[in-house]
């Protein structure tokens, strides 16, 4: 879990991935490739961010539901 959500990182052989992926019920189409720090890193551009430092209590006063947008853009 991450301030501005919540992750699965699934990690080692693509086919593998994918096949865990499946028995795990995720939805393959909703994967996201960029890092935890660059997602970040997008979200705190697009929304004007002025903290450096992925901490939930630097996110404690912000709608976590403005970054949904953000990270399905990914």
């Amino acid at each position: 879990s991450l301030p501005y959500g919540i992750f699965v990182e699934l990690e080692g052989d693509p086919d593998l991935i994918k096949k865990t992926a499946g028995t795990l019920n995720l939805n393959w189409e909703n994967r996201i490739l960029p890092s935890y720090r660059a997602i970040f890193e997008i979200i705190k551009k697009k929304h004007d961010l002025n903290f450096n430092d992925i901490t939930f209590e630097n996110f404690k006063n912000l709608n976590i539901d403005i970054f949904k947008n953000a990270i399905k853009c990914l």
